[in-house]
Parts: structure tokens; sequence; C-alpha cells
């Protein structure tokens, strides 16, 4: 397929194929955002024929935003999930709320259950012609450090140390976080939801919830992660809260 533009390959839950190509969807839209709808509901974007109705109305989205591609679930009852390669676990998009995409990914919604009630999915393999493959070694980050005594942040890549710049609740969470591994003879502890929330906002936490904590670790990712969708130091803990891989460095030693 020619084009500029990323499509997806379906495969139905009966395993017959076709292909959505997204070009015209987006090309009618007139901001640098897209917003690309998929459900069962006819005024969707994309629209899956869904006669067991274990598709929600409104499902899931593509959305391009900040110069890359997400996988948003929209509340949908039965979830959305995302698998990055063929033979490994499926990532609940709920547990994020959102996930960036690359191309290859798999994204999987139930279609229905087989006689054995085991789940039959559809399959969307997300294709993204314009991407640029990340091979190089030198953009491998291969650690972040944190400095308790000058609450500062490092990103290692290759043999370049830089400093990462933190707004003070994002500063709050990963300080939070650090001074819990320490504690934990410096090994990654889980940092449950309701005890980040108390951390970050302390007397202003009231009204505060799993959303705004999310919202905190997809800036921070931004920051420090090569792939958001498969985080190698902010690691999710399902249903619970979030861990840290993080080395804790003393002050003499930046």
């Amino acid at each position: 397929m020619n084009s500029e533009y990323p499509f997806l390959e379906v495969t139905k839950p009966d395993g017959s194929q076709y292909t959505i190509e997204l070009e015209n969807i987006i090309t009618k839209q007139t901001t640098a955002e897209i917003y690309i709808s998929l459900g069962r509901q006819s005024n969707n974007h994309i629209v899956l024929p869904d006669p067991h109705k274990t598709i929600s109305r409104n499902h899931c989205s593509f959305q391009y935003k900040n110069n890359r591609w997400w996988i948003v679930d929209e509340g949908s009852s039965n979830g959305t999930f995302l698998q990055r390669e063929i033979d490994r676990p499926e990532i609940d998009v709920r547990s994020e709320d959102k996930i960036s995409l690359r191309s290859g990914d798999y994204i999987l919604i139930l279609g229905e259950l087989s006689l054995s009630e085991q789940p039959i999915f559809w399959r969307l393999e997300f294709i993204d012609p314009e991407e640029t493959s990340q091979v190089s070694s030198m953009q491998t980050i291969h650690s972040i450090e944190y400095s308790l005594s000058r609450k500062t942040l490092f990103r290692n890549i290759a043999r370049r140390r830089d400093s990462v710049s933190l707004g003070e609740q994002e500063r709050y969470l990963i300080d939070y976080m650090s001074r819990k591994n320490h504690q934990n003879s410096d090994r990654p502890s889980i940092c449950e939801y309701d005890e980040l929330i108390e951390a970050i906002w302390n007397e202003d936490s009231f009204g505060r919830n799993r959303s705004h904590i999310n919202h905190l670790v997809w800036r921070i990712r931004d920051k420090i992660e090569l792939d958001s969708g498969e985080p190698q130091f902010l690691k999710t803990v399902k249903g619970r809260g979030y861990s840290l891989d993080i080395k804790i460095i003393e002050k003499n030693w930046v």
C-alpha cells in the first residue's frame, strides 16, 4: 500500500481480513490533533459490526497528539487491549487510559465468546508508514538517576548525562517514589494511588483521583521513556499504582 498515512489491517473474529485506510478520515480534520473514533454505533469514524453486543457504542479512539499516535479507551465495558508483538501479553489500555502506538502494534477488542467461553477478538494491526524506527544504540536510555539532596532527575543516554526538567507536581511524584525506594534498600517499591495523591497534593488532595496521577505519569514518561507504551522505568502496577526503577545517587556523585 503506497500511502504516507496510517492504516489498519483488520482481522475479524471469524478470521476474515480487510484494510481500513485512515487517509480520508485524517485529511478531513482541520486541526493538528487528529481524533478517530471507533465503536459499534454508526456515528463513529470506524464502525465494527457487533451482533453480540460486546463492543461499546463509543469504544475507543485513535488520537494524534504531540507528534505521536495514541490508542485511548473511551470507557468501554469490555476493554481495549494493546499487544506489542503477537506472542507478547496484552496491555489493558484502561489501566493507562491511553498508550502510545507504534507501527506493528495490535489492538484487540472482544468480538464474541467461543462455545468454551474463550474470548475471540477483533485484531486491528496499526501500520504507520511514516514512523521512524529508533534502532541506534546511541538513542537507548540506559538508566535514570535521582539525587535526593538536590532533588534532581538525570537521564543517561550512552555516555551523556542530562538533567530532566520537571514541573512541581512531577518533581513531587519522582521525589516521593525515589525516597520510598531508598527506604527499601534502593529497590523499586509499589506506590499506591492514594499515597501518591497524598504525597503530591497533601491538603489539596480532595477531589483528586487516579486520573490525575495517570496524567502526571504520562508527562513524566514522555520525558524519560523511549516508548511510553512499554515503559522501562516508570511502570504500571495494575489496579494499584506505579513503581519506579531508578538509581539513587548522592550529591557528591553528580
